[in-house]
């Protein structure tokens, strides 16, 4: 099964998904931090400023023709939006999986001050 879901998912889940084959092997779990970072640098999310001044990651119009949905959802006392991605958003991180993670790495290379490879 390519698809994991038929219903909507967080960011959160997916990155729990795309990680799981990789557990026990020493290898980093995914953060959904990283994962949205890779697809603002990729045009498909960008910050919007919040009512109390803090960015909150929004679908671009790029993001929502590929899927990408914001919900409102009630946590920590206060409603907030949430990107979930749909069937159409996963099958397009399936399809451009390589290009994700390759943008993941150089974000994490730059973290760290080292020159990512073209």
């Amino acid at each position: 099964m390519l698809i994991p879901d038929t219903q909507p998912i967080p960011v959160t889940k997916l990155c729990d998904w795309i990680s799981a084959p990789f557990a026990g092997n020493g290898r980093k779990k995914l953060c959904s931090r990283e994962f949205n970072s890779a697809l603002t640098r990729m045009g498909l999310l960008e910050d919007q400023p919040t009512v109390d001044g803090k960015p909150q990651k929004t679908p671009t119009l790029l993001g929502t023709s590929v899927g990408l949905l914001t919900k409102k959802r009630f946590s920590g006392g206060r409603t907030k939006p949430v990107i979930l991605y749909s069937p159409a958003a996963l099958q397009y991180v399936l399809d451009h999986f390589d290009e994700i993670m390759r943008t993941i790495e150089q974000l994490r290379e730059e973290k760290n001050g080292k020159k990512s490879l073209p």
